[in-house]
């Protein structure tokens, strides 16, 4: 039995493999075994197919709005109108854009996980949390909506 170390040049990587060699009944049989740099290559190829995948259902939604009928039909912006876009702008990493979009954007994701959190593990004072974040959620939509009437004049 021996053991050989090498470095071989794949796909750009240098990979150091061990080599394992045995004399068995059948005759000589031998195993490469690649430490440490298989898997990070591995994971770069997949993360980066889940990136691409990831930004292309995004582009597709962003060519794919749905329309808001209060605003197709009464020409008026209802209080849930700049949700979708500020939903996208989160996905993109851009906060600051989604938070002036759309104020209650993050509070309404955070209290959507904490309902199915509350839902599979029966909190304590799960009902009590929901009902003040429910409130405070429909606050912040309220408050954005009298400014967006106020300010930006949405009645067309």
């Amino acid at each position: 039995m021996y053991i050989d170390r090498k470095e071989e040049f794949t796909k750009g990587f240098i990979r150091k493999s061990l080599l394992r060699g045995a004399e068995s009944k059948s005759g000589f049989h031998a195993e490469i075994f690649y430490l440490n740099t298989v898997i990070p290559a591995y994971f770069i190829n997949t993360n980066l197919a889940i990136l691409s995948f990831y930004w292309d259902c995004v582009h597709f939604m962003e060519n794919h709005l749905l329309s808001c009928p209060s605003k197709k039909y009464l020409h008026i912006e209802c209080p849930g109108c700049g949700l979708q876009r500020s939903l996208l702008r989160l996905m993109e990493g851009r906060f600051m854009d989604s938070f002036r979009l759309y104020p209650a954007t993050v509070p309404l994701i955070a209290m959507l996980i904490f309902t199915l959190l509350h839902l599979k593990f029966k909190f304590l004072y799960g009902g009590m949390i929901l009902k003040y974040l429910q409130f405070s959620v429909a606050t912040m939509i309220l408050v954005f909506y009298i400014y967006k009437i106020v300010n930006h004049k949405i009645i067309a």
